[in-house]
């Protein structure tokens, strides 16, 4: 395919699908619910069910990844406030899973994998003592992080680059040490108010890694009345704010350019930079949109 005309797949059942990763020859899309469905398709044209399919009950979910052998699927529960599981599933294939047993219980929101480790991020839970972080090398067996415990933090992202994996905090208060965390291991974590240090109104949804520059996107943020809900960093760790035309939801960089998309608003919901730092950005290749990103043309 070309990315530019699409066609509904079939045989996908009319779940809430959350996520979906490739590895190993195959598409895996997960799905909220209480069924915990998840389907498989080697051209992601037609979708087969697996045998996930009530591995575990009772889960939502949330975050999938594919890294070493094995997919990783990360949730929450389906009770009243999400706050409570400790369930995770695993496969080599996408077709047969097996359950695994995270180090806590928590609402996992996030999972990637980096430098041999998968690591899981999960938001506040109401309380709970518990780290809202774990990191396992092998997708199986889990480890609870350390840094971050106590702090009653939300962690919504999760992403390796570089040498490090770090977070965002999608309910951060500027001003307040709650924005991020990084870690060169998955395992000890710092905790840092470098993307949340001025302004109001951020919520620190994704963020992503290439060409040895990290982007994070937020729905909002203003400093000073200046609009800047996008960010960017060297390290992963010093951050500078950038102006955008819109908020951000996901990005992911491809080819020659940053994207990110968004949920809200009236018009666009969809901007790009070819470097995601403060140089001019072009849509169409000739009008200058805005000093650092661009919103993008035709329907989102």
């Amino acid at each position: 395919g070309d990315g530019i005309n699409w066609l509904l797949s079939t045989n996908i059942n009319s779940n809430a699908w959350q996520d979906v990763a490739y590895g190993n020859g195959k598409f895996v899309a997960i799905s909220s619910g209480s069924s915990g469905l998840i389907s498989y398709s080697t051209d992601g044209v037609n979708w087969t069910a697996s045998t996930a399919t009530n591995t575990v009950v009772g889960v939502n979910w949330t975050s999938i990844t594919y890294g070493g052998d094995k997919f990783v699927v990360v949730g929450t529960d389906t009770s009243a406030d999400h706050f409570s599981t400790d369930k995770t599933i695993y496969s080599a294939d996408g077709i047969n899973w097996t359950a695994a047993t995270m180090a806590n219980p928590a609402a996992w929101k996030a999972v990637t994998y980096g430098n041999g480790r998968f690591v899981a991020v999960a938001t506040d839970q109401s309380g709970n003592t518990d780290p809202r972080v774990n990191y396992s090398t092998n997708g199986i067996s889990w480890n609870k992080g350390t840094g971050e415990v106590g702090l009653n933090i939300s962690w919504g992202s999760v992403a390796y680059g570089g040498d490090k994996f770090v977070a965002v905090n999608p309910t951060g208060t500027p001003g307040s040490n709650n924005g991020l965390m990084y870690s060169a291991d998955g395992s000890s974590w710092t905790v840092t108010n470098s993307i949340n240090s001025e302004g109001t109104g951020f919520n620190w949804w994704d963020l992503t890694y290439a060409n040895n520059t990290w982007v994070a996107v937020s729905s909002g943020g203003t400093v000073n009345g200046t609009f800047m809900p996008t960010a960017y960093s060297d390290d992963g760790i010093t951050w500078t704010l950038l102006v955008a035309p819109i908020g951000g939801k996901s990005v992911v960089r491809g080819s020659d350019k940053f994207v990110s998309v968004y949920y809200g608003g009236n018009g666009q919901r969809s901007m790009w930079s070819p470097t995601g730092r403060p140089v001019p950005a072009y849509a169409n290749g000739e009008t200058v949109i805005g000093p650092q990103v661009a919103a993008a043309t035709g329907t989102v």
